[in-house]
């Protein structure tokens, strides 16, 4: 995996991220209570 440093204290963090997970998951309105 290609890797990129961020930050002045050189973090090196995977160039993927979190670009590759949907978000949308944690908002569905269809949840029920109990689940």
């Amino acid at each position: 995996m290609e890797c990129r440093t961020i930050g002045a204290a050189g973090l090196a963090v995977g160039a993927v991220g979190l670009g590759c997970m949907p978000m949308s998951w944690g908002y569905s309105a269809s949840q029920r209570l109990g689940d």
